[in-house]
């Protein structure tokens, strides 16, 4: 969504759309190409947010998710 939200208009938009990988292993590997190439501090915080993401044992709140950032 992201990358979407940066087009200006629909057919760019239309264009990013089919420019999507179809499946989602690569999906996956395209968000963490993203987060790797951040600054080190925001890889950090991205990789431990997955974590918990990962390995919880219900479904996290967005607030949930908020408060856990807050207090690193």
């Amino acid at each position: 969504m992201h990358l979407l939200s940066k087009k200006a208009t629909p057919k760019a938009i239309r264009s990013a759309l089919s420019q999507l990988p179809e499946q989602l292993d690569d999906v996956y590997d395209l968000t963490l190409e993203r987060i790797n190439g951040q600054d080190r501090e925001d890889v950090v915080l991205a990789n431990r947010i997955l974590t918990w993401v990962i390995f919880a044992v219900r479904l996290l709140t967005t607030l949930e998710l908020q408060w856990a950032v807050s207090v690193i």
